[in-house]
């Protein structure tokens, strides 16, 4: 080892080991001195250069500083612990002196940095093209100095540095081609980068296709642009000048979609300028021609139209002067009052479904209709909702009538009662045939159902019909016939106890269960009075063949018997109390008068038995009587007996509102019936309010939820017809559908009626109609509603379907539609879907809704009414 480095590592362990040796020592060892290599190096701005330090008579640990700042600072430089250098990116403001130093012994030594420029590098340049001309050209990189200069193909061009890594330069390019771009710094250091090639190409040019479009108002069409000459494809459109247009000439986007303004601006024409971004001396425009739009409809206001004549806004785009508008099949006054608004005045009808379509129509130039527009059609101010009117005009009428509908909605319950009870009778036209034939009679009865403003009493006296009944099998005859209805319809709001005497003292009553002509016991021939009517006015009139409670269950023995209300031989004395009455005419005082149905009955007192009767419940007529007089005492008898109340009252339940009706329905309405005395009006309103009765009636009621009763033929086809508006010819063979179906008016098979008030299903609750039902009966439901829905029944019946066919195109609003006319709103989901997708694949509109009103109407939902 030489001597000096020996030295030097003998000095650091004393230092360490013996520090006051070390100082002894350092008094003999000779002069310390530091040096820095390399001297006076160059120093690029943004490099590193490493230092060293050599010491001399030492061997310490070095510190480095520069300008006197241990490790530097960011305006002279920063260098480390082991003397590496880091140059500042910007030329100092003094001179740079890096220091070694050491502290035991003191000693230092520095050399000055040369600091020099950096060299430039280009990164990019933006563009990296353009077309001849003038350019704004952003230089980027790093190591650009103050003063950089640029240079393009090796001429200086004036540039503005922005900031080390960015020099922006002004230039215009007189001709294309490709072009190098360096950036030279200056002194100190002064050095050039290496080279970015600049292309500069042609003029842009553009063409807008198509040249000429001509278009509706509203429309949207896409124009094109073709650049040439620039990679930049982008361009800017303009409509007469406007950038991206305007509602008044009409907007574009950023792609080329046009769409035409919805009002016709001053002129019909408009230009459409596209404008390259690269440069915008590039332009080109078309020309675009406008004629009328076609006009879209959005809404009307108020959004649901209101029944009746009125006024109201149509809104929308694309309307002009002159255009017309549809309401339904019907043109309406449309007034225009701006692009989007149109004044409409109208009649607004109530219609199957309770939806109309609107459509609008604009003129030349370019004529054009809109789509469909489908609105709902409501009752102004209502107090009921369409589900409860509904319900209550299937029971109360021959069917729900659209037009009934809105009028019942707004006056209400009670007061559209009231409206029928003050109502005149609809009635038959009187005949005097003896023709066996009620044809004219049977489609006189459909006119009525379907036209009657009196439907109350219409439906009530076909209640009454099949209480009270008589029948065509036996007297057919109109002279037989008619006096008899019309006498149900006279009848219908009265008393019971005048019903009652009535029907007993009617000819055709007579006739059917002959009580007319049935004289007293004859000890010559042996006859004896028919007992006929004496039976059946106590079975089915008035009282049963049971004791009833008031709620219409039969009184029991203590052993669990039912109680009979009469015995045969009540029934042979109440058939002598009824002898004596033939038929209207002269007053005789023996043998019969003629055939005659013009009124009631007359009584012959020689045809009478006088002797003293044990009549129904044992009430004892006395010896001596006349026919009047016990004929008078019977009935009372009957009508005042505690039975009528809850039979009756069962019975007409049953026919208005539900077939199985609770005991506490019929008590309640048995209690209207003996507080009134057995009135009718009283009654039937009534049943028809009773809680039972509307308990479906809430919007949010299930369909099967609450009794009601399957429909009977005649009913079923009423009210099918009526719910879609049907119209029906005067000689209408409407019957021959409701008699294949089991039910042919006026023709009851017996004095039972078409089907027992106890007709129950299998292990079921009472069910009348359902006698009537069978697999044969069942597919005659089905061919009928078919019959209807596409032969019009031979053209005596006519469907107002228009409203719906408009709907065709809209499976949904179609079924909608027809769920609101026939089940008032309840269809369930399941049920919608399935026939939305029949009506969905089903083509041609008039098939869609047959397809639709089919399929409703053969359902259990609608056939069985809730």
């Amino acid at each position: 080892m030489h001597a000096p480095r020996l030295l030097g590592v003998v000095l650091q362990w004393l230092r360490v080991v013996l520090p006051a040796a070390w100082i002894v020592l350092q008094t003999h060892a000779g002069p310390v001195s530091v040096s820095v290599h390399p001297t006076r190096p160059s120093v690029r701005a943004e490099t590193t250069r490493q230092f060293s330090a050599r010491q001399h008579g030492a061997c310490a640990p070095v510190t480095w500083s520069v300008n006197a700042i241990v490790g530097g600072s960011p305006a002279v430089g920063t260098i480390t612990e082991t003397g590496l250098y880091t140059a500042p990116s910007i030329p100092p403001l003094v001179p740079v002196f890096v220091r070694a130093s050491i502290s035991a012994p003191m000693a230092s030594g520095e050399t000055e940095i040369l600091w020099q420029h950096p060299k430039p590098i280009l990164n990019s340049l933006q563009p990296a093209s353009f077309n001849v001309g003038r350019a704004t050209i952003e230089i980027l990189g790093i190591g650009f100095a103050p003063n950089a200069q640029v240079q393009i193909n090796g001429t200086s061009i004036p540039a503005q540095r922005v900031s080390p890594d960015r020099i922006v330069v002004d230039w215009i390019a007189t001709t294309s081609g490709s072009f190098t771009v360096r950036v030279a710094n200056p002194d100190p250091g002064a050095i050039v980068s290496s080279g970015k090639s600049l292309r500069v190409l042609p003029p842009v040019s553009a063409k807008v296709s198509p040249t000429t479009r001509t278009m509706r108002l509203g429309a949207s069409k896409s124009f094109s642009a073709y650049l040439a000459n620039t990679t930049n494809k982008a361009v800017s459109w303009l409509v007469n000048g406007v950038p991206g247009g305007n509602a008044t000439v009409g907007t574009i986007e950023s792609t080329g979609l046009f769409t035409a303004p919805w009002a016709m601006p001053g002129s019909n024409t408009v230009q459409v300028t596209a404008v390259s971004v690269a440069d915008p001396r590039a332009r080109s425009s078309t020309t675009v021609t406008f004629v009328n739009p076609v006009p879209e409809l959005l809404a009307t206001d108020p959004g649901v139209l209101l029944i009746g004549p009125g006024t109201w806004i149509l809104r929308g785009r694309g309307f002009v002067p002159g255009t017309t508008v549809k309401l339904g099949d019907e043109p309406v006054l449309a007034s225009f009052l701006s692009p989007t608004e149109l004044g409409i005045t109208s009649t607004n009808p109530a219609l199957p479904g309770g939806r109309i379509t609107l459509k609008a129509r604009n003129p030349d130039p370019w004529p054009a209709s809109s789509e469909t527009l489908v609105v709902r059609v409501e009752p102004s101010l209502p107090i009921l909702t369409h589900r409860a009117a509904a319900r209550f005009l299937e029971q109360a009428t021959f069917g729900a009538d659209p037009v009934g509908i809105a009028r019942l909605r707004q006056i209400g319950f009670a007061a559209w009662l009231d409206e029928q009870f003050a109502l005149p009778r609809s009635s038959y036209k009187a005949s005097t045939s003896s023709s066996d034939s009620l044809t004219r009679q049977q489609a006189e009865f459909f006119v009525n159902a379907m036209r009657g403003s009196d439907q109350l009493r219409q439906r009530t006296a076909w209640a009454l019909s099949q209480v009270f009944v008589i029948s065509g099998v036996k007297t057919g005859q109109p002279r037989q016939m008619v006096p008899y209805q019309n006498l149900l319809l006279e009848d219908a709001f009265g008393s019971y106890s005048k019903l009652l005497r009535d029907v007993t003292l009617n000819p055709a009553m007579g006739v059917f269960l002959d009580m007319v002509n049935n004289d007293k016991a004859d000890a010559i021939t042996g006859a004896v009075p028919n007992e006929n009517y004496a039976r059946e006015v106590a079975q089915l009139f008035t009282i049963g063949t049971v004791w009833l409670n008031p709620d219409g269950t039969a009184q029991r023995t203590p052993e669990g018997a039912s109680i009979p209300t009469y015995t045969q031989a009540e029934i042979l004395e109440t058939a002598r109390a009824l002898t004596g009455w033939t038929f209207p005419g002269k007053a005789i005082t023996r043998g019969h008068n003629r055939e005659n149905y013009s009124g009631p009955m007359i009584p012959v007192e020689a045809n009478h038995d006088t002797g003293q009767k044990r009549i129904l419940g044992g009430v004892i007529l006395p010896a001596g009587l006349t026919a009047t007089q016990d004929l008078d005492a019977v009935l009372a008898t009957l009508a005042t007996h505690p039975n009528v109340a809850p039979f009756i009252s069962l019975r007409l339940i049953q026919q208005f509102v539900v077939s199985n009706p609770s005991t506490d329905y019929v008590a309640r309405i048995s209690t209207v019936f003996r507080n009134t005395d057995g009135n009718l009006g009283a009654v039937v309103r009534a049943i028809l309010l009773d809680p039972e009765a509307r308990a479906g009636d809430a919007d949010n009621a299930p369909l099967n939820t609450f009794g009601g009763h399957l429909r009977q033929p005649v009913l079923y086809l009423t009210g099918m017809m009526r719910s879609l508006g049907a119209t029906v010819v005067d000689n209408n063979p409407v019957e021959s559908l409701a008699a294949e179906m089991g039910q042919k008016p006026f023709y009851a098979p017996s004095v039972f009626n078409y089907y027992s008030p106890f007709y129950r299903l299998p292990s079921g609750p009472l069910a009348p109609e359902f006698q009537l039902m069978n697999s044969a009966t069942a597919l005659v439901r089905a061919n009928a509603v078919q019959s209807l829905i596409t032969r019009n029944l031979d053209g005596n019946v006519r469907l107002r379907l228009t409203a719906l066919q408009a709907l065709a195109n809209f499976p949904d609003e179609l079924v909608d539609a027809v769920d609101h006319a026939l089940l008032y709103g309840r269809m369930p989901a399941e049920m919608k879907a399935v026939i939305t997708a029949a009506v969905e694949a089903t083509e041609g509109s008039t098939e869609r809704v047959r397809t639709a009103l089919y399929l409703v109407a053969t359902s259990g939902k609608y056939q069985i009414e809730h």
